[in-house]
Order: C-alpha cells, then sequence, then structure tokens
C-alpha cells in the first residue's frame, strides 16, 4: 500500500514522508516574517458554542507561539489540530490577510464511516491519476488528513495579499477544483478549497475519530505564484489587476447631502439578536415580578433557557438562568434540571406566532415586536398616538410614587440618624441634607409624619 510507504510517484515527481517541522519549511515557517499563523483544535467542550478555537491568547497584546512543541505544550493534546496555511495581519478574515504562501485543494470522503486501507489507497491513485490526466500541475506536498481524506498544496514563496493577489489567488483555487471530477469514495470540496481563510490538519497531529496519524509526503518541486498561474492559463498581471481597484479622486468636490429613502427591503439581522431582544424582555419581566408565581415558572424558566441557548454557550446558559432562578423564580436545583432537560439537547426554533401563544399562557407581557408587522427586525411599527399617551400618563404615575416611596424611606433613616446621634434639635435643612433631597420635599414629609415620628423642633411647627 502506497500510504503505508515512505515514498510513492506522481508523474516524475517522488513524494517522500517528511516531518511537520520540514512541512512547515516548505511553507515558509510557523511565523513567517512579522506576521502570524492561527492555531486551532476542535473544541473539547461538547456541548460549547464552537467546533473550534483558536489556541493561544486571542485579546490583545496576543500571545506568540513561535514552534510547534510550544503549540502541543498549550494545546494538552495532538487531537484534532489546524493551522492556516495563509498568514494575517491579525484575526483570521479576509479583511485582514497579509500574505498568500499557498493554495490547496481539500478532498473529502463521500462515505460517513472511515474508509478502509485499501479505499484510502484507491482515493489516493484516483487522485493522482486525474491529476495527471488533466495536465494540472503537481502538488508539491500531500497530506493525509486521517480519514481517508488528503489536502494537496501548492506552495510557492509568500506574497502579499494585495487586491490584485486576491483575485489571482481565488482564480487559481477554482481552476484547480475545476480540474477533479471527484469519485465513488470522494468528492472535492469547494468551500474549503476556495476559502482563503481556511484552516486545515496540522500535520503530526491525529485525527480524533480514526486515532491515526496526519501524515505528509513531499515532493522537491517548486513554484512561485506567478508560475502557478501560467501553468494553469490564469491571467496574472499585477500592474493590470490593480487597475481593477477603485482610484481616489482628487480635490473631490463636497457633494450634498440628502436623505436616502427607507428601503422596502428588510434589514438583515442575525438570529442571536433576535432572541437578546426576546431573552432581555424576559430578564426585564423576571427581575420586576420580583417572584415568579408557582404555575408560571416552569414555562417562564424554559423559555429564558431557550433563548439564551441561541445567544451564548451552555456554559453560561446555565450560569444565567441559575442566577435567574434563585434570586426570581424559585424552581428547586432538581426541578429546573428537569424542565430544561430538552432545551439542553435541542435548539428550539419558534416562529413569532408560536411564542406569542406561548407568553400569552404563561402569563408573559407580549412585546410590540412579536406583535404584528415590523419596518425592520428590531423596529416595530410602532403604537397607537392613544396608546402612546396612555402609556405614558401610567408611567408618569407609577414614576411619581416609587420617588415619593424612596424620598419617604430616604427621610425616615434620615431623622432616625440624626436621633442615634442625640441631635437635640433636627432641622428640615439636616434632614434634607441627609436624605438628598430638597428642602421643600423634607418639609412636605415632615409635615405628614405628624407627631408619629417626633414632636416638632422649637421654631419649626409649621415647615416652609
Amino acid at each position: 500500500m502506497v500510504l503505508a510507504a515512505k515514498s510513492f510517484t506522481c508523474d516524475v515527481n517522488i513524494y517522500h514522508e517528511e516531518t511537520p517541522g520540514t512541512f512547515f519549511d516548505a511553507l515558509g515557517g510557523l511565523t513567517p516574517s512579522q506576521y502570524c499563523r492561527w492555531l486551532w483544535r476542535r473544541n473539547s467542550n461538547e456541548n460549547g458554542r464552537h467546533l473550534y478555537v483558536p489556541v493561544g491568547q486571542t485579546k490583545r497584546k496576543r500571545k506568540v507561539t513561535s514552534s510547534l512543541s510550544s503549540f502541543y505544550l498549550q494545546t494538552n493534546t495532538d487531537e484534532d489540530l489546524y493551522f492556516t496555511p495563509n498568514t494575517f495581519f491579525d484575526w483570521r478574515k479576509k479583511a485582514l490577510l497579509s500574505g498568500f504562501c499557498a493554495n490547496y485543494v481539500e478532498i473529502d470522503t463521500s462515505i460517513e464511516r472511515m474508509l478502509t486501507a485499501n479505499e484510502s489507497q484507491q482515493v489516493l491513485d484516483e487522485v493522482l491519476q486525474q491529476v495527471a490526466a488533466s495536465g494540472t500541475p503537481a502538488p508539491n506536498a500531500i497530506v493525509e488528513s486521517g480519514s481517508g481524506g488528503l489536502h494537496l498544496y501548492w506552495f510557492y514563496e509568500m506574497i502579499d495579499a494585495f487586491p490584485a493577489q486576491k483575485l489571482a489567488w481565488e482564480s487559481i483555487s477554482k481552476t484547480l477544483t475545476d480540474r477533479f471530477t471527484g469519485g465513488d469514495l470522494w468528492h472535492v470540496d469547494t468551500g474549503a478549497s476556495h476559502d482563503m481563510t481556511r484552516f486545515l490538519r496540522l500535520p503530526g497531529s491525529k485525527h480524533s475519530t480514526s486515532g491515526k496519524c496526519v501524515k505528509v509526503w513531499l515532493s522537491e518541486q517548486q513554484y512561485s505564484f506567478k508560475m502557478l498561474a501560467n501553468k494553469l492559463d490564469v491571467v496574472y498581471s499585477p500592474t493590470m489587476m490593480e487597475s481593477i481597484r477603485v482610484s481616489v479622486v482628487s480635490n473631490p468636490s463636497p457633494s450634498p447631502r440628502f436623505t436616502e429613502p427607507e428601503s422596502d427591503t428588510p434589514a438583515r439581522h442575525s438570529i442571536a439578536n433576535w432572541w437578546s431582544r426576546i431573552y432581555w424582555h424576559l430578564s426585564s419581566f423576571i427581575r420586576s415580578s420580583k417572584r415568579i408565581k408557582l404555575g408560571q415558572r416552569d414555562s417562564v424558566a424554559f423559555i429564558a433557557f431557550v433563548a439564551l441557548r441561541r445567544i451564548t454557550s451552555i456554559n453560561k446558559a446555565w450560569e444565567l438562568i441559575r442566577e435567574l432562578n434563585d434570586k426570581h423564580i424559585g424552581l428547586k436545583p432538581d426541578e429546573l434540571d428537569q424542565y430544561l432537560s430538552s432545551a439542553v439537547k435541542t435548539i428550539y426554533r419558534y416562529k413569532k406566532s408560536t411564542l406569542v401563544k406561548y407568553f400569552s399562557g404563561a402569563g408573559i407581557p407580549i412585546p410590540d415586536f412579536l406583535l404584528g408587522e415590523t419596518k425592520r427586525w428590531n423596529v416595530s411599527l410602532g403604537l397607537t398616538v392613544e396608546e402612546i399617551k396612555k402609556r405614558q400618563v401610567n408611567s408618569g404615575i407609577s414614576s411619581a410614587r416609587k420617588r415619593s416611596k424612596r424620598n419617604r424611606i430616604a427621610i425616615f433613616n434620615a431623622i432616625q440618624t440624626l436621633l442615634a446621634q442625640g441631635t437635640s434639635v433636627i432641622s428640615s435643612l439636616s434632614v434634607a441634607s441627609m436624605a438628598g433631597c430638597s428642602r421643600r420635599t423634607a418639609q412636605r414629609v415632615l409635615a405628614s409624619f405628624g407627631a408619629l415620628v417626633y414632636p416638632p423642633p422649637v421654631g419649626e411647627e409649621l415647615f416652609f
């Protein structure tokens, strides 16, 4: 079997099994120049929000990993590790690409189980046959992913990721993937192969499902970016392609401002943003209720947890729902676990109409944005003039009552403090100063206390 051998031949190229260090040297090093190459691993927390997580410090100031050995030490595992073939100024996204070091084609298996040794050999033979038959330049690195799939690399000396180079890289990538027709056991993952920010399995690591090591074979074939483009008949002229970029207009005259008419097309939104609004409405209702009624507790806890599952990780969702339960909902811990057991396993997707029915049945006030149509996902059509006035009046009355109650408590506490200090004469000014309110407010509240609190001091029988 070829994959068990230390070398094999494709066309006129001889591939030798090499170490991960040699592979990275051919790719340009772990951290080429001043740029960074991101290293990733599969999230060990199966219930975590992200399937893959970066290794090292992701916040500024970033901690740099300069060797494979330190990378393995930070991950504490050699399973399911990944890296980005191309480099970045900062975070792993297209806008922050600093340089291109390779093009690649990801060969995935078409069956769910792991391939046998003979099937893996068949995939490699068919891939290499299609490379030769299509006249495609032979890849200078072939990586066995561990599941039976392959990663084909075309290395070259790193070039800056200017807009012209990005266009050329995409053209090269598309041309490479078009050269493969696939087979019974395999196909080309075009999405991964066309993604210039992609991370791929790290040679030397292990595939957690199969337990096999990710092996790499290198040939002595070398390319430059321009040479690879020419061999694939991709037009690459940096001077010509740079003209596609928008040039800056000199001495631009200020254009008059205008208000853009509102589009009929609904604004885009993310599911997380939508569920965030629902959760904050639920949280406000729960906290304002002080304590949820007995018959509503399970329903309120369930829908709040469903919302949290859509906007944060499972661990954070549990932390927040337990805090709400301890302070406001009032379910026993085992009851909470039982009621939320299905929401732990299932990500629920509710329509607005379903949420309205659920809120109504659970005694939860229905927010405006769940009723009827909306201008945008985060802007409701609004209330009627009469409803707005009614709410304003009720809000004003409620605010006045809360403020009055707060002032009375503060003034009463101030009087008690002054009496405890042995103050013989308590004036409205001293009470107002200690309570943090106006003198007139203190006079009005003291007058309402009358003789229940203390007899008025001499000279202050009346408060003005």
